[in-house]
This record gives structure tokens, C-alpha cells and sequence, in this order.
């Protein structure tokens, strides 16, 4: 995908169902609910993005929400981007992440108790290619808090 804003389809897989006659009204049923978020169109190349969420909900409903990266290797902790709410536009929550593979799907987890909660869409925005300098640090840093071994073996690896 190149450079714009991206229309995603919520794809409820996991104890989620939309509440009769009420539009973007939602009921987790568990403690796992799970989002696949499908693209408009293509998939995301590597890069820096943001999901933008739009809701009436207050913040406390989505404030242990998190959005999962898969790069090919399934979804995992090392890849997982918890949701914030975006300073002075209410209504709009999200996440920032960075990929330097491509990126075969995007999981949202909206909560993790039952419960209701309102989503009225999802877009993926572009903001950085990941052939940038800044993004490569940015990346690396964050791998190496998440998961240190394994970014000294990278970091080996390009030293090399």
C-alpha cells in the first residue's frame, strides 16, 4: 500500500457479536475478544502507521484495548500495541506501530472482560516509510526492550 488512509472491515472471530438494531454496538462475550481487521484494499508494506478507531464511548471502555501486528509469524506479545486516545479529538482512539516486513493481518482486542462497547469503523493511516533511518531506529529500540535477545542477535547479524 502506498501513502493515504485505508478503510478497514471489522471481522468479529472471537466472542463478539453485534447487539440487534443497534448499529455499531458491540458485546464481548469473554475475556478474549478478538477483531480481524480486513483492508480496503492490498496489504500494508513495511512502515510506520496508525489505526485510528472512531467510538462515543468514554476512554475508560477501551483503556486496556491493544492491537496485534502479524509480520508472518502469527500474532505475539513482541507485536502487540496497546490503544490511546487521541488528545483532543474525542471520539478517536488508536495505536502507532511499525513493521519492517509486511504486515499479513491486524488483530484488534477491543477489551478484555465482557461487556458492551461501541466501534463505528476502523482506518489504517500511513506515516512513514520503513526505509527511513529514523523508523529503522525506532524499531529497533523497541524490539530490544521487548524482547533483548533477540535484538542483540539482529544487531549482531547487521554488524556482520
Amino acid at each position: 500500500m502506498r501513502k493515504g488512509r485505508y478503510r478497514c472491515h471489522l471481522i468479529p472471530v472471537h466472542q463478539l457479536t453485534r447487539e440487534p438494531g443497534s448499529g455499531f454496538r458491540w458485546r464481548a462475550s469473554g475475556g478474549d475478544p478478538q477483531f480481524e481487521l480486513k483492508f480496503s484494499r492490498g496489504r500494508l508494506a513495511p512502515g510506520r502507521y496508525r489505526l485510528d478507531l472512531r467510538t462515543t464511548d468514554s476512554v475508560s471502555t477501551w483503556k486496556q484495548a491493544s492491537l496485534y501486528v502479524d509480520e508472518g509469524a502469527g500474532f505475539s506479545e513482541s507485536l502487540r500495541f496497546p490503544l490511546l486516545c487521541a488528545p483532543g479529538v474525542p471520539g478517536l482512539i488508536g495505536a502507532e506501530f511499525e513493521t519492517l516486513r509486511p504486515v499479513q493481518r491486524l488483530r484488534l482486542d477491543p477489551r478484555t472482560t465482557p461487556g458492551h462497547f461501541q466501534l463505528s469503523g476502523a482506518d489504517v493511516v500511513f506515516l512513514e516509510h520503513e526505509g527511513s533511518a529514523l523508523a529503522a531506529l525506532r524499531t529497533f529500540a523497541r524490539k530490544a526492550v521487548q524482547q533483548p535477545r533477540s535484538a542483540a542477535v539482529d544487531l549482531r547479524a547487521g554488524l556482520a
